[in-house]
């Protein structure tokens, strides 16, 4: 099914008669609706079904099925919308996951983002799909931009060895800064560098999403963040605090869970979905 803008709008709740000019302030609105429509989940890896960036399939599985999905899903239909709406085409980028890992710890190409150029505005870091921690808001890539406040926090990117880091700052201590993802500052990802990341996402067995599953959205009218992480649900406000957490009881309960806390439809067939729930 070929990407329609009225579709992708109404999905994520933005009127079909709204100013939409390729600009900062557009690109803004467009990433928190999205992330506050579109949840981002991992149903189809959970049950081995594989995982297509095709914009199509994407646009088909993530719009009009109306389910959620992973980064090089929610990524790839966000460049979509962006190139619908005149924005110069986006250049994906491929990063290695910095958050929760030790400083020495070699990561691979998991994360998919996107690199968008404004002209006159400048260039900015786009991103609908790291789930936890990343800015609602464009990130400035501008070398000499200072550290930014955002509502989910200060976040800045710094330069190390051909790599590009996108950090934010650690809420407890305000001098340090921690890495949420890097990207190779020199060479562009390509198609193919995309696929092979996102193959190995959905089949490698120790892959963070083949061995868990996952649950993330930013509530529509509230300042919270809903989670599912295997038998947990979690819900935190912007400032990071956890407000509720409690154990997911059973599939019943699970399958409630992704229908009214993050507004998905569920796969015909979910009678798998409760791999990684704690069996009494």
């Amino acid at each position: 099914m070929v990407f329609t803008l009225s579709s992708y709008l109404a999905r994520i709740g933005i009127p079909q008669n709204t100013s939409l000019n390729p600009s900062v302030d557009t690109l803004k609105k467009i990433m928190n609706a999205h992330m506050r429509s579109i949840s981002f989940e991992n149903m189809d890896v959970v049950q081995g079904n594989p995982i297509s960036i095709s914009p199509d399939e994407v646009f088909e599985k993530l719009v009009t099925r109306g389910r959620g999905g992973y980064c090089f899903e929610q990524n790839t239909l966000l460049k979509s919308a962006l190139v619908a709406l005149q924005f110069n085409e986006p250049a994906p980028l491929l990063c290695r996951v910095r958050w929760g890992k030790a400083p020495d710890q070699i990561t691979p190409f998991t994360h998919m983002c996107l690199s968008v150029d404004l002209g006159e505005e400048g260039t900015f870091l786009a991103d609908v799909g790291f789930a936890g921690t990343n800015s609602m808001d464009p990130i400035d890539l501008s070398p000499s931009c200072p550290p930014q406040a955002k509502p989910e926090g200060v976040f800045r990117t710094v330069s190390k060895s051909n790599y590009r880091y996108l950090e934010v700052q650690d809420r407890s201590d305000p001098s340090q800064y921690r890495a949420l993802y890097c990207w190779n500052d020199v060479t562009p990802a390509e198609q193919p560098d995309l696929e092979q990341s996102n193959w190995f996402s959905f089949t490698y067995p120790q892959a963070r999403f083949t061995s868990q599953f996952f649950a993330a959205r930013i509530a529509k009218n509230e300042n919270e963040r809903h989670h599912i992480l295997n038998d947990e649900y979690v819900v935190r406000n912007m400032a990071g605090e956890v407000t509720t957490k409690r154990k997911i009881k059973d599939l019943d309960d699970l399958l409630s869970l992704i229908t009214t806390k993050f507004d998905l439809t569920l796969p015909t067939d979910t009678m798998s979905l409760d791999k990684f729930l704690t069996k009494s």
